[in-house]
């Protein structure tokens, strides 16, 4: 049944960040997965069959996929190996502030194993429950969106690789409204990062992902069905 529904519902639309430093050489890693969104968290499945999805603080997996460039790729990333990705609850991991210590968001059990991504803040959402994310209505549908900032530790040499960025997804005609009062959703993503190096070290980086999911819209309609 999950197939069915999985094949049978529309893509959403993600919107990535633009770039900071166009002199800068960009950075960027694909990945696949399944995720479970609620208005506080989001639980990451065990790719490719999704369930179970593992809440916070445990992790899901997730397969790389192209494109896969520069820190990632001189460290042995290569698509079609598997890694480790973190779920997240803001009953966890407080919004507005420092989380310490960082959390591990994500490890590669293969080629660049060496490299894990950690989370150092959660920014305050518009949802009254604590919540990171940031929900509003444009003329194509609901938009969901987080901030985070956070680095990429390489275990080799200890040097660490800071970022910041914005997450943002849009839930094709949805309103606000229908949005929250569907939560949670089950949706299959595919994610790439795009990380723009910033001029001087200390600076961060710009992170954005792009997801293509499983949409509730058509979930409601196969219910009627």
């Amino acid at each position: 049944m999950r197939n069915i529904l999985r094949a049978a519902l529309p893509a959403l639309t993600i919107v990535a960040l633009t770039a900071v430093s166009s002199f800068a050489s960009t950075i960027t890693l694909g990945i696949s997965g399944d995720a479970r969104v609620g208005a506080n968290y989001i639980d990451f499945g065990v790719y490719p069959q999704g369930e179970p999805y593992v809440p916070a603080p445990g992790f899901g997996t997730f397969e790389v996929t192209s494109p896969v460039t520069n820190i990632f790729s001189t460290n042995g990333v290569r698509a079609g190996e598997f890694g480790s990705i973190q779920s997240f609850s803001s009953a966890l991991e407080t919004v507005g502030t420092t989380l310490s210590p960082a959390v591990k968001f994500m490890t590669f059990e293969t080629g660049g194993s060496n490299l894990q991504l950690f989370l150092t803040r959660l920014y305050q959402g518009n949802l009254p429950t604590s919540s990171p994310f940031i929900l509003s209505d444009t003329v194509v549908g609901a938009t969901a969106a987080f901030d985070v900032t956070g680095y990429i530790l390489n275990t080799n040499d200890n040097s660490k690789t800071a970022f910041t960025g914005l997450f943002s997804t849009t839930f094709s005609g949805m309103t606000v409204a229908q949005l929250i009062g569907e939560l949670p959703v089950d949706t299959a993503f595919s994610a790439t990062f795009s990380l723009t190096p910033a001029p001087e070290p200390a600076s961060l980086l710009l992170l954005g992902i792009g997801l293509l999911g499983a949409g509730i819209v058509g979930r409601k309609k196969i219910a009627r069905s």
